[in-house]
């Protein structure tokens, strides 16, 4: 195929959670969000084909080409990464071919870790977005989309799976060779999140005890300062120390929970009244209790898509970056209650705590200078925190994907997350898809004892097998 010159066009500034997530490649703390599903689709290729990489690629360019123009997140990259004038721009023309490649692994887990781990090059003329396709039969593939967390947060994937399968199933055709080069419509890029009616910060009651809380500490004399801020000194951390300089090193396991025992799970959810994301976080917690019974508290992190807190509200269809968290703090006596009861309880204070939650990206609009005081944000967490990093366990759910059904369906689906080297010691990450739910679980070799994380998988299906259901 001929090469094409590629041009950028004009603009916007990065917005908070963009330079912030910009940072994490900086410091290397950080690479990228992946959301794999396994296909099953209309015949694609015949035993006499010979290409399989170019069969799927054309397979793919046409409805790649309308989601290019529906989101312009797709068509973006940055420049000035290390500056303060760091920026997004547009391409004007994206290869397909270079996004869209086979993969030579057999493996579904070690698919995920390399496109979990593989940075993305950010210094090239190539969007934030790539797939790597794993074929299997001529009507069953396993895709991984992987993406740059500058322009999507965890909600886009499921956004941008839920419209490529209907661009598949509503308009599939097979493209010529010369289509899959994209000539990128001009468009508007979204706004950043604090631009887009994001909720005010209030002096008083939001910034003021905040800067009081992570200040004094430092102020004061350990003893005192471990009684005024206990959970940055004794909370878990993990088993092992950070190293200086480490990359991020992601290792994965995979977790699937079938429909007879997810489905009842959430039917009781429903029944009681509370989200099937709060039965699925306790799970979770008393799964680590089980695997660090000598561990007496622990920070736990939900990201919360922020989308309907702006005013107006943004569309829950819009790619981009809308992500609050809401921190929560758990001890070893509190997760020896009734499973029911402590979600509940969870579930109460997540929903009472949403809107600071959604209040808290905004805090970065404090760091004085970008480069250096959002790189330091990760660099003091190294020096400040025992072995190394913040510490503390974070579950990033997607809830349920549902998408109409047709002649291309996703049987399954994994989200993945890469390990954080400064602050979580793991993350469960986690869908629902055909009413069954897909986990992975995702941490920095080196930071945990990997005999208990290989005990996870068993100790977690046992907890959800012995919830108890009202019986019918």
């Amino acid at each position: 195929m001929t090469s094409v010159e590629i041009h950028t066009r004009k603009g916007r500034p990065l917005g908070l959670l963009e330079k912030y997530q910009l940072s994490k490649q900086l410091t290397q703390a950080y690479g990228n969000i992946t959301l794999t599903a396994q296909l099953e689709h209309p015949s694609l290729y015949s035993s006499n084909d010979k290409n399989l990489e170019k069969v799927h690629q054309l397979a793919f360019a046409p409805a790649l080409t309308r989601m290019i123009d529906m989101h312009a997140n797709l068509s973006l990259t940055v420049r000035d990464k290390e500056e303060s004038t760091a920026h997004l721009v547009q391409l004007d023309t994206i290869d397909l071919a270079d996004n869209v490649r086979l993969t030579n692994l057999t493996s579904l887990q070690e698919l995920i870790v390399e496109q979990t781990s593989a940075e993305f090059d950010i210094d090239s003329l190539l969007p934030l977005w790539r797939m790597r396709i794993m074929p299997q039969t001529p009507t069953s593939c396993t895709v991984v989309f992987a993406v740059h967390h500058i322009i999507a947060d965890g909600m886009s994937l499921t956004i941008f799976w839920n419209d490529f399968l209907q661009q598949l199933n509503t308009k599939h055709t097979t493209a010529k060779e010369e289509e899959l080069i994209v000539h990128v419509k001009d468009s508007a890029i979204p706004l950043p999140y604090e631009e887009s009616g994001a909720p005010s910060l209030s002096l008083a009651w939001d910034v003021v005890p905040i800067l009081c809380h992570s200040l004094i500490p430092k102020l004061l004399p350990t003893a005192v300062a471990r009684y005024v801020d206990p959970i940055s000194y004794d909370g878990w951390k993990g088993d092992f120390p950070a190293i200086d300089g480490e990359a991020h090193n992601t290792d994965v396991r995979l977790i699937s929970v079938p429909r007879d025992i997810w489905k009842p799970i959430m039917n009781e959810a429903k029944r009681q009244g509370i989200s099937v994301h709060a039965i699925l976080f306790m799970s979770m917690m008393l799964t680590w209790a089980r695997l660090y019974p000598d561990q007496t508290t622990t920070e736990v992190s939900t990201p919360i898509n922020c989308r309907g807190s702006c005013n107006p509200p943004v569309p829950n269809n819009q790619i981009g970056n809308f992500v609050g968290a809401y921190t929560s703090v758990w001890t070893g006596k509190q997760l020896q209650r009734d499973i029911w009861f402590l979600a509940k309880k969870y579930n109460n204070d997540l929903n009472k705590n949403k809107l600071d939650g959604a209040k808290q990206p905004l805090f970065l609009k404090y760091l004085p200078e970008f480069p250096a005081s959002y790189c330091d944000f990760w660099f003091d967490k190294r020096k400040n925190s025992a072995l190394g990093r913040a510490g503390g366990i974070e579950l990033s759910d997607l809830g349920r994907f549902s998408c109409k059904q047709g002649a291309w369906t996703a049987k399954s689906m994994y989200f993945c997350q890469s390990a954080q080297t400064f602050t979580n010691a793991f993350t469960l990450n986690s869908i629902t898809t055909n009413d069954a739910l897909f986990c992975s679980l995702s941490w920095q070799i080196g930071s945990l004892d990997i005999a208990k994380m290989n005990k996870f998988h068993d100790t977690f299906i046992a907890i959800l097998k012995n919830i108890p259901l009202k019986e019918n």
